[in-house]
């Protein structure tokens, strides 16, 4: 019986383990395209305070990011926002790219709305939960922004 438990103890800490890898990457990505779309620093800190807002708060975050997520996604549409890579593109690219922009970042927010359950096993308490999931996004999302900079070449 005692095995059991720690199996399970340790197939948890794992689980954990791959929530935080999967956030980390999400927020890469996340840095990527958003780098990609060229967004100005108001809307770079508008994410910074989303992912403290949602780190903090939780699920019941959900709601306002969501609102902040669809003003963004209005405005990328009315100004038919496109990647830098990419200076004119026909419309259903450009569709599937909002989609896609759309899609990731409601993923985002849902994963760092339940990041503190998700990271459970790990027994942190709020502050330190808080803070590492906050290092862990701001971190991914830096790193997406360089990796984009670095591989393609556009200037920052």
């Amino acid at each position: 019986m005692a095995s059991s438990s720690k199996k399970y103890g340790l197939l948890a800490w794992l689980g954990s383990g791959m929530y935080a890898l999967l956030l980390w990457l999400m927020a890469c990505n996340l840095g990527m395209s958003l780098a990609a779309y060229g967004f100005s620093p108001l809307i770079w800190l508008g994410t910074l305070v989303a992912v403290l807002h949602l780190a903090w708060a939780g699920s019941a975050a959900i709601a306002p990011a969501m609102v902040g997520l669809l003003a963004l996604m209005w405005f990328a549409t009315l100004t038919d926002a496109l990647p830098q890579a990419m200076h004119h593109a026909i419309s259903q690219i450009w569709a599937a790219l909002l989609l896609k922009l759309w899609v990731q970042s409601t993923l985002s927010i849902v994963m760092v709305a339940f990041a503190r359950r998700g990271l459970n096993s790990w027994r942190l308490g709020r502050i330190p939960s808080f803070g590492f999931v906050v290092g862990l996004c701001w971190s991914g999302l830096g790193t997406g922004f360089h990796v984009y900079h670095f591989t393609t070449g556009y200037p920052h």
